[in-house]
């Protein structure tokens, strides 16, 4: 995993995996995966600290990708919310909900969207975040939480 400045938006930094990858939080909590000082409670209607979405920008590195996927939550041995595109999959992943974007991984930026609310409901500790490409490499941006879709950045 490579963190490159210049991505979709000016001044920014994304996330580069190169070839065949998954990068995943380091720190090993009793419930996954996690990164130290999250724990952020999902809710229908979010006070400040909890969030309802969640939105990033990917795309793969080259033609040689075959499937890519993010997944959110507690981490490798928690819940999660998987998204995958192509062929990519966490084979020992505990799903809560899996959100399929097609048969190929997107060659241009898209911006996916989620309502973790309404795909979880309430049910996920966001306490983490992990990436994967597959065949070949893929890159990551603009990775937010937001009480509201007004917290978000402009859909690409």
């Amino acid at each position: 995993m490579v963190f490159q400045r210049g991505g979709t938006h000016p001044g920014g930094t994304r996330v580069r995996l190169d070839g065949p990858a998954e990068a995943q939080p380091e720190h090993v909590h009793p419930f996954g995966r996690v990164i130290p000082d999250w724990d952020f409670v999902i809710a229908q209607h979010p006070e400040p600290g909890q969030y309802r979405h969640f939105q990033f920008d990917w795309k793969a590195a080259g033609p040689e990708t075959t499937g890519m996927g993010l997944r959110i939550g507690r981490g490798r041995d928690g819940l999660a919310v998987t998204v995958l595109a192509g062929d990519s999959s966490w084979p020992d992943e505990t799903v809560l909900t899996r959100v399929s974007l097609g048969e190929r991984p997107p060659a241009e930026w898209t911006t996916v969207r989620l309502d973790l609310w309404e795909l979880t409901g309430g049910q996920l500790p966001v306490a983490g975040v992990s990436l994967r490409s597959d065949g070949g490499g893929a890159l990551f941006d603009r990775l937010v939480l937001g009480r509201t879709t007004a917290d978000l950045p402009q859909r690409r």
